[in-house]
């Protein structure tokens, strides 16, 4: 089992298919788990459900990733449950439509801007104090290889993506004297 310190892993996206599997992934490797989701509180709680059979105290959080107060409160909740956050992985994004940049309509590539990039940084932004206090912790995003292939039809997610890659990067360098961490896992 890999060795965590106190805490939880905030799941942004915790409720998705990849985000879900990754939760319950933590889990098994010994950690707790803060599952944030927006709509699908079904799949979260059956999330937190079986990351509970593994013997880990697991809890879920509602919140619209687009709005930075609520993201804020969703970090102070699992703060308030857990003690600390030590790990956030960034599993939030949109259904993205496959279709070609010039045929993508302006409020969905808006959107997915909103959710993936916008949200990232309000999810940045609420837990870097946090992690500074406790001394450090780390940021994980899953994102896409595409940046550097380019998938037909599959901008709008690629895109996005890149653009939280740089984040990553950025994070990582202005928080290491805080012994925060930062890395993309790209698919």
């Amino acid at each position: 089992m890999a060795t965590f310190p106190e805490g939880c892993a905030l799941l942004f996206g915790g409720s998705g298919g990849i985000g879900k599997g990754v939760a319950l992934e933590f889990a098994k490797a010994g950690t707790d788990v803060a599952i944030f989701y927006r709509s699908k509180q079904d799949v979260a709680e059956s999330v937190a459900a079986a990351a509970r059979e593994k013997g880990r105290k697991a809890t879920v959080h509602r919140g619209d990733v687009t709005d930075p107060a609520q993201v804020q409160a969703v970090v102070e909740e699992a703060i308030a449950a857990h003690g600390r956050i030590h790990t956030v992985v960034w599993a939030a994004g949109p259904l993205v439509n496959q279709r070609y940049l010039s045929a993508t309509p302006i409020e969905e590539w808006r959107h997915a801007v909103d959710v993936e990039v916008h949200g990232f940084f309000a999810a940045m932004q609420a837990v870097v104090p946090h992690m500074r206090d406790a001394g450090g912790g780390s940021f994980v995003t899953l994102g896409s290889a595409g940046h550097d292939w380019w998938p037909q039809r599959d901008g709008m997610s690629v895109a996005v993506k890149a653009s939280n890659e740089q984040l990553v990067k950025g994070i990582a360098k202005e928080e290491r004297r805080y012994r925060i961490r930062a890395n993309s896992i790209l698919v």
